[in-house]
Order: structure tokens, then sequence, then C-alpha cells
């Protein structure tokens, strides 16, 4: 007998608009012991299938307009409250995708760590500490009994994540929803995941639902795989054969909207150009807080040790490295929103480090950032009119209202959406349109080097293909020098002229991308490649 059975499960949202179908009457099993793989792109009902089994869809304005979901003989669409409190959190244990926001930032990760065992489990706090420690160790975070103090802000997004994994596996559950659990994980802290739920599940036989856009990964960890598009499963089977021979369209779609080999030939640099920026031994450090008024502030932690490297004029470098390394601390350090110990930093031949606040906003115009996730970077309170004319007004690069108009529409259509998009606000786009606008605010002011901080991981494989491709476009048309931040070793061989390997604040490779992936000399870079996963030819 399966461990959950879905029957015609359909899901609708009654709104002013009308009423939205997201799912539609869909079908499935997981086995105790199995994995099953659910994928598409956003929008596609993989998620809110999954969260009406835990009743965490909103209502109103959700509703279940029909299906069954039979659990331990439990019908979970129809149980009462209590049944459904005994159970979610127990028996069944879910990862959220966005750990920043599935954590409480008023409650340090301790508090929130030690709810399910003293809740479900029963466990006397001294045993649920030391549980707690032990999960924390075994998803990968170093020092956990003292990190136990840390609230969420105090960790990197991937370590967030390890934290939203830990939690979800303390009390081995007979289910676990994984939904993009590893979406902000490196390649090797993605492997150890993997590799300890596949553990984890052949020691307690737990069943698996594992959400992701990543064909690569549900590959990897998956038995059985259904494809969804607009609340319909379009194609379901063994994970090896829909993967290696997909017979619907849609299927054969994400699959060639995988990033594969280098940088097109377009696109790649012809020549030798000089270089846009330059750094010599950056050093940055954080003094940790103190966890007691009693207690020492820590001692000093150096992030970024003794880096310097260059970026030419319309080369893209790609700069890698695990959760903690350095690079978004890098990036910022650039960027001038955190202050170096030492070094220097120049933007076509002028010194950053040591421009005054006057010089600086003047210079500004020659350096811009997207972040990696723009709906928390883009203000929504502004619409995009606003957001993309803001730069133009502070710069004063509009010499009217009309010109200010006719650029907007322009940045509108460079990054591929309609002029007509001006007056809405980001809630009212999608991730990936989100994401354009975050790009097109960043050029608004043709800027000479560009920062992209994990621009593309959280997107859907077609969605991060095109932002891909228009990156690269922007690059060429105006010979823009970009450092771009990534854990996907796909995207960055794809995308990137050279690239950087960073370990723990140091730069211990750098070369050609072709070069890096043929022929790695460091041991570090090996196990990074090593551990990215693939998708069986």
């Amino acid at each position: 007998m399966a461990l959950l059975s879905v029957q015609d499960l359909a899901v609708s949202f009654h709104t002013r608009d009308g009423v939205v179908e997201a799912v539609k009457g869909i079908s499935y099993e997981v086995e105790s012991g199995g994995t099953l793989g659910i994928v598409g792109e956003s929008g596609s009902g993989k998620s809110v299938s999954c969260h009406s089994l835990l009743d965490l869809i909103p209502k109103p304005p959700g509703r279940i307009e029909s299906g069954q979901a039979l659990f331990a003989k439990l019908d979970l669409l129809h149980c009462s409250r209590q049944q459904m409190q005994a159970i979610r959190g127990d028996r069944i244990a879910m990862i959220f995708q966005d750990p920043m926001t599935s954590l409480n930032p008023y409650l340090s990760i301790e508090t929130q760590l030690l709810e399910p065992l003293l809740f479900h489990a029963k466990m006397d706090k001294k045993s649920a500490i030391k549980k707690a420690i032990e999960s924390l160790e075994e998803v990968g975070i170093n020092d956990a009994q003292r990190k136990l103090d840390f609230y969420p802000h105090e960790f990197s997004g991937g370590m967030r994540q390890r934290v939203m994994i830990a939690m979800a596996l303390m009390t081995e559950p007979d289910l676990l929803i994984a939904d993009e659990p590893t979406t902000a994980l490196d390649v090797t802290v993605q492997a150890q995941i993997l590799s300890l739920l596949k553990t984890l599940q052949k020691k307690h036989g737990i069943g698996i639902i594992f959400i992701t856009h990543d064909l690569a990964v549900v590959a990897q960890i998956a038995d059985d795989i259904i494809v969804m598009k607009q609340g319909h499963i379009v194609e379901s089977g063994l994970v090896g054969k829909v993967l290696q021979s997909p017979q619907h369209e849609y299927t054969q779609k994400l699959l060639q909207a995988i990033p594969k080999g280098s940088k097109p030939a377009q696109y790649q640099l012809q020549d030798d150009p000089e270089p846009v920026l330059e750094l010599q031994n950056v050093k940055t450090s954080y003094r940790e807080r103190r966890t007691s008024l009693f207690k020492k502030p820590a001692a000093i932690t150096p992030v970024v040790d003794n880096v310097s490297l260059h970026l030419r004029e319309g080369e893209i470098l790609g700069l890698v490295g695990e959760s903690g390394c350095g690079k978004s601390t890098l990036s910022k350090t650039v960027m001038r929103l955190v202050k170096e110990d030492s070094g220097f930093i120049k933007l076509l031949g002028k010194e950053l480090t040591s421009s005054t606040p006057t010089e600086l906003k003047t210079l500004r115009k020659d350096f811009q950032m997207i972040f990696q996730d723009p709906y928390a970077s883009l203000n929504p309170r502004m619409s995009v009119y606003d957001t993309l004319a803001e730069p133009l007004k502070l710069y004063g690069l509009a010499r009217s209202k009309s010109d200010m108009d006719a650029q907007v529409a322009t940045l509108l259509s460079e990054v591929g959406l309609s002029p007509r998009d001006v007056r809405k606000y980001p809630h009212e786009f999608s991730g990936g349109q989100r994401q354009r606008i975050a790009i097109a605010r960043a050029i608004a002011v043709r800027p000479k080097l560009l920062i992209a901080d994990e621009p593309v991981s959280a997107l859907d494989v077609t969605i991060q293909a095109q932002i891909l491709n228009l990156i690269l476009a922007l690059n060429k048309k105006y010979a823009l020098s970009i450092l771009f931040i990534s854990h996907d070793l796909g995207v960055v061989c794809y995308i990137s002229d050279r690239i950087a390997v960073m370990q723990q604040g140091k730069i211990i490779e750098l070369d050609d991308t072709k070069k890096i992936f043929a022929n790695a000399e460091h041991a570090y870079t090996r196990a990074l490649l090593a551990a990215a996963p693939q998708i069986p030819c």
C-alpha cells in the first residue's frame, strides 16, 4: 500500500478577477522509501498541490474543489484541525523554498529547532538541544553549539536553508515534502544534502516529494517524476526514462533550456582590453556580536582574505565557491556596502577605497548591482516607471519628461518587457519578470561594471535561459564588465570568459573557463566540479 495516495486533486483560487484553477485533477502516489520528483515552471501548480495536503493554502481565496489524499488511512484534505496539527511537523514535514520568510526573525535558531522536538517528540530540553546540535552538524553547519544562539539574519542564504532542512528532518518524519530545498545551496553542500536525504530515507523508510526546477537534481534523487504545466500533469514515469526519452514537447523544452557548454562564440572577447576593475590585496572581516553582556566580543573573523584580481572591459568573470566563502562579501566590498580592512580597489583607474562620500556618489553611476532576490530588492511601493526613472533623475540623464518616458520605455524593451507595463508594481510580475526589471534598473545609468549576485538561482530553467541570454546581449551591446556570482557551475560555464574559485576568503584558482572545466589544478575546484549534478545521457 502506498504511503500517500493522491487522487483527482483540484485546487482553485477565487479572486475578484475570477477563478484561477491552480491544480486541475492530478493523481499520484508516493511509496515508503521512494522519492517522487515534481518539476515544472513557476505557476504550474507544483507547490500549491503539495501545500494543499497540509492545509497551507490560504482560505479564502484558496479552495480544494475535489480530490482525496490518503495518508495512514486518513484523508488529509478532509481531516480535522486537531488531526492535521498532530501530523504536520511530525509525521509529515516540509522544507520551504525561502528560509528567510519561513524562519522567525525574532527567535534564535535554538528556539525554532527545539519547538518540534518539545511539541511532537516530547523530549526534555537537554536531549532536545543535543539532538538539535547533531542535526545542524548533519547538514554541514560547523561549530553548531555556538551557532544555536544565532538569529536567521546572521546566516547566509545557504546556511539558513541548512537550518530549515535540519528542522524538518529532526522528527524523522514518514513523509518529507521538500519544496526547492537546494535552490540556495552551493554544489558541494547540495550534494551533501541530497546524500543525507538518501541516507535518512534508507534508514527510516521516509517517503519524499521533491519539488524543483533543477532537472539535474531531480535526476539524482528521484525514483519517479511528474512534469506539471498549468495545473496538469503532462508527463510521468520513471525518472531515467522521462529525462532520457521525453515524450511531451514541454518536457523537451525544459531539458533544452538547461545551459550547456561554454560561452557562445558570438559573445566571447576578441582581444585583451584594458582592466575596468582592479583589486589588490583586499581584506574584509567581520566582528561577531556579543552573545552575552558579560562575554568579550568574539575575535575578528576574516571573510575576504588578501584577494587580488582584475576584470577587463566587456569581460564576464564568474566567481564561484561554497556558502560562507566570501563571494557576497567581496561583491559588497567592491560596491562600497562593506568597508575593507586593507587593500585597494580601482574602477576605471580611480581608487574607490579612498574616495569621499561626494566622490563616491558621482562614481556610483559607473558600477551597479543585480541582487539575488528581485522581490526584496525592488521597492513594492514604487511602480516600474518610478523604479526606472529614479536613477535617471538622480544623475540628471533625462532632459525632459518626454525624454524620461522614452528612456524608461527603451529600458523595458531592452530587457524584453512591454512599455505598457510601466504603471504596474513588482507584485504584479512573475519572478523572471521582476529580475528583468532589476536588470533594467541596473543598466539605466549605463554603468561600466555590473555585479550580478546569484541573479538566476531562483528562476525556472526556461526563464533562467532567457535571463542569461539577456545578460549576454547587454554585455556585448554596451561592453559591460560583469562580475557574475553563482553556485551553479553549468550557468557559470555558459556565461563566463574566466572563472575565479574562492575558498575561505581566498582566490585559490583563476583561469579561462574552458581550462578550469577541462583541467582544474586545485583539489577544491575539482571537488566542486565533481559535486555538480548531471542529467544522465
